[in-house]
Protein backbone atom coordinates (compact mmCIF):
# COMPACT_ATOMS: atom_id res chain seq x y z
CA UNK A 1 0.00 0.00 0.00
CA UNK A 2 2.82 2.43 1.00
CA UNK A 3 4.22 1.57 -2.07
CA UNK A 4 1.31 2.49 -4.08
CA UNK A 5 1.48 5.78 -2.43
CA UNK A 6 4.81 6.65 -3.29
CA UNK A 7 4.41 5.72 -7.10
CA UNK A 8 1.14 7.98 -7.22
CA UNK A 9 3.01 10.76 -5.35
CA UNK A 10 5.90 10.53 -8.07
CA UNK A 11 3.45 10.74 -10.78
CA UNK A 12 1.45 13.66 -9.53
CA UNK A 13 4.70 15.43 -9.18
CA UNK A 14 5.98 14.17 -12.99
CA UNK A 15 2.65 16.36 -13.75
CA UNK A 16 2.85 19.43 -11.98
CA UNK A 17 6.49 19.58 -13.82
CA UNK A 18 4.79 18.71 -17.00
CA UNK A 19 2.50 21.62 -16.13
CA UNK A 20 4.75 24.10 -15.53
CA UNK A 21 6.89 23.44 -18.48
CA UNK A 22 3.77 23.58 -20.92
CA UNK A 23 3.34 26.96 -18.64
CA UNK A 24 6.92 28.60 -19.08
CA UNK A 25 6.44 27.54 -23.05
CA UNK A 26 3.48 29.28 -23.49
CA UNK A 27 4.38 32.54 -21.77
CA UNK A 28 7.80 32.40 -23.93
CA UNK A 29 5.36 31.95 -27.18
CA UNK A 30 3.54 35.18 -26.24
CA UNK A 31 6.96 37.25 -25.92
CA UNK A 32 7.88 36.58 -29.38
CA UNK A 33 6.91 39.09 -31.52
CA UNK A 34 8.91 40.12 -34.86
CA UNK A 35 8.16 41.50 -38.17
CA UNK A 36 6.32 39.83 -40.87
CA UNK A 37 7.84 38.15 -43.13
CA UNK A 38 11.75 37.73 -41.24
CA UNK A 39 11.90 33.93 -40.63
CA UNK A 40 12.19 31.65 -42.52
CA UNK A 41 15.84 34.26 -43.97
CA UNK A 42 15.36 33.87 -47.82
CA UNK A 43 18.20 35.96 -48.70
CA UNK A 44 21.88 37.29 -47.72
CA UNK A 45 20.32 40.90 -47.43
CA UNK A 46 17.49 39.43 -45.19
CA UNK A 47 20.44 37.09 -43.24
CA UNK A 48 22.37 40.42 -42.19
CA UNK A 49 19.21 42.17 -40.72
CA UNK A 50 18.59 39.01 -38.84
CA UNK A 51 21.77 39.24 -37.71
CA UNK A 52 22.25 43.01 -36.86
CA UNK A 53 19.06 41.76 -34.68
CA UNK A 54 20.36 38.92 -32.87
CA UNK A 55 22.98 41.65 -31.70
CA UNK A 56 20.43 42.94 -29.12
CA UNK A 57 20.13 40.33 -26.77
CA UNK A 58 16.35 40.96 -25.90
CA UNK A 59 15.60 40.11 -29.82
CA UNK A 60 18.30 37.11 -29.48
CA UNK A 61 16.21 35.75 -26.59
CA UNK A 62 12.80 36.33 -27.50
CA UNK A 63 14.13 34.71 -30.92
CA UNK A 64 15.33 31.84 -28.31
CA UNK A 65 12.28 31.17 -26.73
CA UNK A 66 10.30 30.75 -29.93
CA UNK A 67 12.35 28.73 -31.84
CA UNK A 68 12.70 26.45 -28.74
CA UNK A 69 9.33 25.80 -29.07
CA UNK A 70 9.52 24.11 -32.42
CA UNK A 71 11.42 21.05 -31.40
CA UNK A 72 10.75 17.65 -31.88
CA UNK A 73 11.98 14.67 -30.06
CA UNK A 74 15.41 13.97 -31.09
CA UNK A 75 18.18 16.30 -31.66
CA UNK A 76 18.59 15.48 -34.93
CA UNK A 77 14.69 16.18 -35.85
CA UNK A 78 14.70 19.21 -33.75
CA UNK A 79 17.87 20.68 -34.98
CA UNK A 80 16.47 20.21 -38.80
CA UNK A 81 13.10 20.66 -37.99
CA UNK A 82 14.78 24.56 -36.58
CA UNK A 83 17.23 24.84 -39.45
CA UNK A 84 13.77 24.75 -42.20
CA UNK A 85 12.40 27.05 -40.29
CA UNK A 86 15.24 29.65 -39.90
CA UNK A 87 16.69 29.58 -43.76
CA UNK A 88 15.48 28.90 -47.00
CA UNK A 89 16.62 26.23 -48.67
CA UNK A 90 17.94 28.58 -51.35
CA UNK A 91 20.01 30.52 -48.94
CA UNK A 92 21.12 27.18 -47.59
CA UNK A 93 22.53 26.45 -50.99
CA UNK A 94 24.48 29.47 -50.09
CA UNK A 95 25.82 28.75 -47.19
CA UNK A 96 27.98 26.30 -45.70
CA UNK A 97 30.06 25.53 -41.90
CA UNK A 98 33.11 27.39 -42.92
CA UNK A 99 32.33 29.80 -45.66
CA UNK A 100 34.63 28.30 -48.45
CA UNK A 101 34.10 28.58 -52.32
CA UNK A 102 32.45 31.81 -51.70
CA UNK A 103 29.76 30.79 -49.35
CA UNK A 104 28.33 32.39 -46.14
CA UNK A 105 30.09 30.82 -42.93
CA UNK A 106 27.36 29.77 -40.41
CA UNK A 107 29.70 29.22 -37.61
CA UNK A 108 30.30 32.84 -37.82
CA UNK A 109 27.05 33.80 -37.56
CA UNK A 110 24.62 34.91 -34.28
CA UNK A 111 22.03 32.28 -35.69
CA UNK A 112 24.36 29.56 -35.10
CA UNK A 113 24.66 30.42 -31.28
CA UNK A 114 20.70 31.12 -31.65
CA UNK A 115 19.84 27.98 -32.87
CA UNK A 116 22.25 25.57 -30.38
CA UNK A 117 20.42 27.47 -27.49
CA UNK A 118 16.71 26.94 -28.63
CA UNK A 119 17.61 23.25 -28.70
CA UNK A 120 19.34 22.74 -24.89
CA UNK A 121 16.12 24.90 -24.48
CA UNK A 122 13.69 22.23 -25.59
CA UNK A 123 13.23 19.60 -22.66
CA UNK A 124 13.59 16.79 -24.62
CA UNK A 125 17.14 17.89 -26.39
CA UNK A 126 18.19 19.86 -23.60
CA UNK A 127 20.99 17.41 -22.95
CA UNK A 128 22.08 17.78 -26.67
CA UNK A 129 26.21 18.76 -26.62
CA UNK A 130 27.16 21.80 -29.02
CA UNK A 131 29.09 19.34 -30.99
CA UNK A 132 26.13 17.30 -32.05
CA UNK A 133 24.14 20.36 -32.40
CA UNK A 134 26.83 21.72 -35.01
CA UNK A 135 27.18 18.50 -36.65
CA UNK A 136 23.39 18.00 -37.38
CA UNK A 137 23.80 21.95 -38.75
CA UNK A 138 26.49 20.76 -41.35
CA UNK A 139 24.93 18.16 -42.60
CA UNK A 140 21.53 19.57 -43.31
CA UNK A 141 23.68 22.39 -45.31
CA UNK A 142 25.39 19.54 -46.98
CA UNK A 143 22.10 18.35 -48.14
CA UNK A 144 20.59 21.74 -49.46
CA UNK A 145 21.46 20.94 -53.18
CA UNK A 146 19.13 17.53 -53.14
CA UNK A 147 16.09 19.00 -51.27
CA UNK A 148 12.94 20.66 -53.45
CA UNK A 149 13.32 18.26 -55.88
CA UNK A 150 17.67 18.75 -56.43
CA UNK A 151 18.17 15.35 -56.49
CA UNK A 152 15.31 14.70 -59.19
CA UNK A 153 16.54 17.32 -61.31
CA UNK A 154 20.08 16.15 -61.53
CA UNK A 155 19.36 12.92 -62.51
CA UNK A 156 17.50 14.13 -65.42
CA UNK A 157 20.36 15.77 -66.83
CA UNK A 158 22.35 13.70 -69.22
CA UNK A 159 25.70 12.98 -68.49
CA UNK A 160 27.97 14.80 -70.91
CA UNK A 161 30.28 12.00 -73.43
Amino acid sequence: MREMLTKQEMILEQQTRILQILHERKQDASQFETDEGLLPVRDQQGLQRLESQLQKSDFRSKLINHLSRIGRSDVKDTVWCLMKHTISNTLAKETNWRGVNGKTSMASLQLKTAVISAVRKNPLTLRASEREVEMFMKRWLQLAADREGGRRRRAQIPSAP
